[in-house]
């Protein structure tokens, strides 16, 4: 096994060599960078970073570390507040950003950018850049490729088949579908939601309302994340607290995920997982939320891998909202950021390297991998990965507009509705009341802190319909309605301070 993974690593170097560009900087010290990001370490990790090291001139050693979706914000706070080393952070923006920023974690980045980042700075538009700054002052890269996120459901298309189904389009048609696999294929789990932390946002009756226009434009706060116990709705600027509306629509969608979890559709141990993403994948579940239209390259080869045949496909349930003016509420921030930690001791070199990733040849190898060994490059804006081992995760530390390409996988439908969430004229959204706000908890840190231990507990439970409403939301709402009030309180006044200027 060593030998063979010697001879992968000399293969890689070696395509890397024949493309031209390696070049070692002989005159710069070297150093490791430590970065942080979201998800499952992937097989390959080790030889993409022998790729890029090789190939980048700026004599540097890469150190990724990989946290589960579920609980990098906490361990990533940890690290901060502990004060070990770090150099580059992934985190989504909003509520980890302002928190970090607040309690003196992150670096001031324009003189930074300005000295060593021109070309981050090129391949980002001005507004992804001003939605990014805190009190004038930029504290993170953006990383995003979208007006907003198109929130579907992956669904496993030759079981879809098999069972003589149409394509579906609907959130009755997804359900129908689920109870048939229930019955053909009681091995694999008809639905698997998201639960915790960064995936609390998928759980079954949260993810169904994003700003959508048949939702009452209903979608989360960038109070506590991936939560509706605050919400906005129809775009009045208005913070409305759970507790106190007991909002029909949303009732209705834990309702429908309680009698989902009874019937057996929704996998019964959601709760236990760290990642919902790569149960398909896995080929132990039929159905999952996903927040990108197109399936990922790497997922649909891993199903192929483990299941002769096996497909993945979209179904997005709200077809007609696409294309349409109006129908979609967006804030047109960028849904990834890269930080560099104040302890950071290379700070030049990490905005230099990160600038480094910033042209197409450097970003294909950065985001996709070694051509050849790990993706197939289709064209100038496609790609296929051709490795098992490869997870695409350049969203999380070098994404750009600019250069970032699409799985040649992608069926024209999705192909379509991809490029409408990221090209698509700003007039046809709804621009969000609460776009230009980033919230700032440090008037209610205390509240904010014990809020989201009580609402750990409560919120995945009943919103994948674990539990029955009825016997906890009295028991969760004793806890928590006072801390939530305060909290809905501070973000209206932020919320009005906003427009009064």
């Amino acid at each position: 096994m060593k030998l063979k993974n010697t001879l992968s690593l000399l293969l890689v170097i070696a395509l890397v060599a024949s493309l031209g560009i390696v070049a070692i900087a002989e005159d710069l010290p070297e150093v490791t960078l430590k970065i942080t990001v979201p998800g499952d370490r992937p097989a390959d990790t080790e030889d993409l970073m022998a790729a890029i090291e090789e190939a980048c001139d700026l004599n540097v050693k890469l150190n990724f570390v990989f946290y589960a979706n579920a609980d990098i914000s906490e361990k990533t706070r940890l690290s901060l507040a502990s004060g070990e080393d770090n150099d580059l952070i992934w985190h989504p923006g909003r509520v980890d950003y302002v928190f970090a920023v607040e309690n003196g974690y992150f670096e001031p980045l324009d003189e930074l950018l300005d000295a060593y980042g021109q070309d981050l700075l090129a391949n980002r538009p001005v507004t992804m850049w001003e939605n990014c700054r805190i009190d004038g002052q930029l504290y993170a890269i953006p990383m995003g490729v979208y007006n907003r996120i198109g929130r579907h459901f992956n669904v496993r298309e030759d079981l879809r088949k098999e069972l003589g189904f149409e394509p579906i389009n609907s959130i009755d048609g997804l359900i129908e579908f689920a109870y048939a696999i229930k019955e053909n294929y009681p091995e694999l789990a008809p639905i698997t939601p998201g639960s915790y932390g960064g995936e609390q946002y998928t759980s079954w009756a949260t993810f169904l309302f994003d700003g959508f226009a048949d939702r009452d434009y209903i979608h989360t706060t960038d109070v506590q994340r991936g939560s509706l116990m605050l919400y906005f709705k129809n775009n009045d600027g208005i913070v409305y607290n759970l507790f106190d509306t007991e909002e029909p629509i949303i009732f209705e969608a834990i309702d429908q995920a309680r009698q989902l979890y009874n019937d057996g559709i929704i996998y019964s141990d959601v709760l236990s997982l760290t990642t919902y993403r790569d149960q398909i994948a896995l080929n132990k579940a039929a159905i999952i939320p996903f927040p990108e239209i197109i399936p990922e390259s790497s997922q649909r080869n891993q199903l192929a891998a483990n299941v002769a045949g096996g497909l993945i496909e979209s179904v997005v349930w709200n077809e007609e909202l696409f294309n349409t003016q109006g129908t979609m509420t967006a804030n047109f921030k960028a849904w990834n950021h890269q930080s560099v930690a104040v302890v950071c001791k290379n700070k030049e070199r990490a905005i230099q390297f990160l600038n480094w990733t910033q042209n197409k040849e450097n970003y294909d190898l950065s985001a996709y991998g070694v051509p050849g060994v790990h993706v197939e490059l289709v064209g100038d804006n496609k790609f296929n990965n051709i490795s098992a081992g490869m997870r695409n995760f350049g969203y999380a530390w070098v994404w750009s507009p600019t250069f970032d390409r699409v799985s040649s996988l992608a069926t024209d439908a999705e192909f379509t509705m991809d490029n409408w969430l990221r090209n698509g004229p700003v007039d046809d959204f709804l621009l969000a009341k609460n776009a230009p706000l980033l919230f700032k908890p440090g008037n209610v840190q205390d509240e904010l802190a014990q809020y989201a231990a009580i609402e750990s507990q409560f919120y995945a439970p009943i919103f994948n319909g674990v539990v029955e409403r009825a016997d906890v939301w009295d028991d969760f709402k004793a806890q928590a309605y006072d801390l939530t009030k305060v909290l809905q309180a501070e973000l209206q006044a932020q919320m009005d301070a906003l427009y009064a200027e």
